[in-house]
C-alpha cells in the first residue's frame, strides 16, 4: 500500500470509530507485509451504551420471568355469581338432616339435662331442630332439623325448651 492510500484508509477508520488502526511497514528482512499493532488493538472494546443496554435487556429478561413464574403460581378464584348478590347473601350454614343441629348433655343415671349445646349451622326454613336420638356413648340427646309437625306451635318446640326432653 502508499502511503497515501494508508493515511486515507485510517482517516476513513477514524470517522468509522476504529481509530486503532495504523497502516502496515515493510519488514527490512523480508518481503512480507505485517501489522505493526499493539497487543490492545486486537480487543474490542465495548461502547457504555451498549454494555447499559445489555444490562437493560437483562434486567427486563429477569422481570419477565419473575412475572410470568409468579402468575402461574397464583390460584385465581373467579365467582360464578356477580359480587352485588352476595352482599345481599348471609353467610349462615344450614345443617343437613343427618348433621346434628344441638344436643343436650345429659347425666346417667338420672337422665337428667344438665346443658345444650348448639351446633354452629342452623335448620333452614321450614325445618325445626327437634330431638331425634338418644346417644347412649355420650350420654345426650341429640337434635336434627325435622319438618315442623302440623300440631305444634314453631315458637315452643326449640330444643332449649325441657318440654321435648322428658320421655
Amino acid at each position: 500500500m502508499c502511503s497515501s492510500e494508508c493515511d486515507r484508509v485510517s482517516n476513513l477508520l477514524v470517522d468509522q470509530g476504529e481509530s486503532d488502526f495504523e497502516c502496515p511497514s515493510i519488514n527490512k528482512s523480508s518481503t512480507m507485509f505485517h501489522h505493526s499493532r499493539s497487543s490492545n488493538s486486537t480487543r474490542r472494546t465495548a461502547h457504555p451504551h451498549t454494555l447499559l443496554f445489555s444490562l437493560y435487556m437483562s434486567l427486563l429478561c429477569v422481570v419477565l420471568f419473575l412475572t410470568c413464574t409468579v402468575q402461574s403460581a397464583t390460584i385465581v378464584k373467579r365467582r360464578a355469581i356477580s359480587a352485588e348478590n352476595t352482599s345481599q347473601q348471609t353467610d349462615t350454614k344450614y345443617c343437613h338432616s343427618i348433621t346434628p343441629c344441638g344436643w343436650a348433655v345429659y347425666t346417667p343415671v338420672s337422665r337428667r339435662v344438665t346443658y345444650y349445646m348448639k351446633n354452629v349451622c342452623e335448620c333452614p326454613t321450614g325445618k325445626e331442630c327437634l330431638k331425634s336420638d338418644d346417644d347412649l356413648s355420650v350420654s345426650a340427646y341429640v337434635y336434627r332439623c325435622k319438618d315442623i309437625p302440623s300440631n305444634r306451635n314453631p315458637s315452643n318446640s326449640n330444643y332449649d325448651n325441657d318440654s321435648s326432653t322428658k320421655d
